[in-house]
């Protein structure tokens, strides 16, 4: 019997099993085999399994087609980015229109690129077919907020994707919630609208149906359920009061918790953990659950948690000129364990990092992958669970440099979703006049 004789069932299951690109190959054997991997069961075992970094999923509104094209661009930027020849973008475009003054730029779903100007935010759809430089949709505010704002997205358990805008005015912070494809009835709607005692301090961070504000000059929080739009506002903090000045206030939101990290640099940090509320709750004011002082570290970024376990990606005290790693464990007497994971290091690892684009991808091991911006220029960055038995810790490889010697790159106006390996950035060679966004495909 030949091997696409088998029962279908016990084809499924073999197909299912076999790498990305063989699975690919295979449909060019025969017309049999290709229907088989074209079958949804297929990918959505094939993407259950992967270790390749994707998004969460797979969903029931996700087709076969859009679970194979995530892997394989996955695979592709892999293939490029980490490969012993320097990596070359399968395009490049340069965007002109709409650039005036200092631009701020957001990319969301991978698609959708938001450039905002003055008082100008202006959306252009990179997967057009054609006219991609032309905006599908503008707005236009009265008070210039359109030159500090951040774009956020999230998956809720539905595998519905959802985008919001978060933008600082002079007077006010606004929350949209974005519709895609934008229609001209309904593309941003406010769903918050809070007064500002100073410009430009908050910053937003976004998990499941959560959304959370720190508002950096006194460090308050505010976390808001995206579904029922109530509120809640976290207390304030309890540190030790050798911590109580001169500290500014970071936040992740994780499928089950709140964690805001006070730091002080060069004194310590004082973390506290926030159970996140159900929909029912209605106490505005949220109770901390776990607190812990440490040693000093900033710049974190979650990559992967469970209910009791967190593991971060920060700069510590310990090693100021590469990321380091701590793993957060949540104690019952409402202590916080943390420890500092060792990195093992594929490739070298600049030491004057000034910037970090990171991806995450789903589950409950270390799977992200990123843009590491330094003097030495730009390079992919990619962080995984180390595999070898003997070992713990987090494995770091380091890509060859995307941008040609000396391209001088700023971290705030640079965007990178890891998903679709899509790099943007604002070419700093050109005068005010000349404004110009370059944007690059790896995959």
């Amino acid at each position: 019997m030949q091997f696409s004789e088998l029962p279908d069932d016990v084809l499924f299951e073999i197909v299912s099993q076999l790498p990305l690109l063989e699975i690919v190959r295979l449909r060019q054997t025969s017309k049999h085999l290709r229907d088989i991997t074209l079958e949804r069961l297929v990918w959505d075992r094939t993407y259950r399994t992967s270790s390749l970094i994707r998004p969460s999923g797979p969903f029931p509104n996700q087709s076969a087609k859009d679970l194979e094209d995530i892997l394989v661009n996955s695979a592709k930027f892999d293939a490029i980015c980490f490969s012993s020849t320097t990596p070359l973008a399968a395009s490049k475009r340069i965007l002109r229109k709409g650039l005036g003054g200092k631009s701020v730029t957001s990319l969301l779903l991978g698609r959708w690129l938001l450039v905002g100007s003055s008082n100008i935010l202006r959306c252009y759809d990179l997967d057009a077919q054609g006219d991609w430089d032309e905006p599908v949709v503008q707005q236009i505010t009265e008070d210039r907020g359109y030159k500090n704002f951040q774009g956020l997205t999230t998956t809720n358990s539905a595998g519905v994707r959802a985008a919001y805008l978060v933008v600082c005015g002079h007077q006010h912070i606004r929350i949209y919630e974005l519709h895609f494809p934008p229609k001209p009835e309904r593309h941003f709607k406010i769903i918050l609208q809070e007064p500002l005692r100073a410009p430009d301090n908050a910053s937003a961070v976004i998990n499941d149906d959560f959304l959370h504000l720190t508002f950096l000059d006194n460090n308050a929080g505010m976390l808001i359920n995206l579904k029922t739009h109530n509120r809640y506002m976290t207390p304030e903090p309890q540190y030790p009061p050798d911590l109580q000045e001169m500290t500014y206030a970071q936040a992740i939101i994780t499928h089950t918790h709140l964690l805001v990290a006070y730091t002080k640099m060069g004194f310590g940090t004082w973390i506290e953990v926030i159970p996140l509320p159900d929909a029912l709750q209605r106490e505005t004011l949220l109770p901390v659950s776990h607190t812990a002082r440490t040693p000093w570290f900033a710049n974190i970024r979650l990559l992967c948690a469970t209910p009791s376990n967190f593991t971060l990606l920060a700069m510590t005290s310990e090693n100021l000129h590469a990321p380091g790693f701590l793993e957060l464990h949540l104690e019952e007497d409402g202590s916080i364990g943390v420890i500092e994971l060792p990195s093992h290091h594929g490739g070298s690892i600049p030491t004057d990092i000034t910037g970090l684009h990171l991806t995450v991808g789903e589950g409950s091991t270390v799977n992200a992958r990123g843009i590491i911006i330094s003097r030495r220029g730009v390079q992919a960055i990619r962080i995984t669970s180390v595999a070898e038995v003997a070992k713990i810790g987090v494995k770091v490889e380091v890509g060859g440099n995307l941008l040609p010697s000396g391209k001088e790159v700023l971290t705030f106006r640079s965007v990178f979703d890891g998903h679709r390996g899509r790099f943007i950035y604002h070419d700093l060679l050109y005068q005010e006049e000349d404004r110009r966004v370059v944007i690059l495909d790896y995959a």
